[in-house]
């Protein structure tokens, strides 16, 4: 969500997620420290989040979304994060 443009693209398994950000972080290893390079795109990617949220809801999948691929609802945390800086 902090890369790239706003998208619905279903991710098969854990390593297209990784390929996919390795385009973004090349040196990208899971366990990583990526998190110097997030800061800037915090709010796009809150935004990019909150919008699949509700595309996901729209297709009816209210409630638990554990069959919605790709989502994220960390937006919420991060989000009370910075609301207590």
């Amino acid at each position: 969500m902090h890369f790239d443009w706003y998208s619905t693209h279903h991710f098969s398994d854990s390593k297209e997620v990784i390929d996919k950000l390795k385009s973004f972080i090349p040196n990208y290893s899971k366990g990583g420290d990526a998190f110097a390079v997030l800061p800037k795109e915090t709010q796009s990617a809150i935004e990019k989040s909150k919008r699949l949220y509700e595309y996901h809801k729209a297709a009816g999948h209210e409630g638990h979304l554990f069959d919605c691929n790709p989502c994220t609802d960390v937006y919420r945390i991060v989000q009370m994060i910075l609301k207590d800086e």
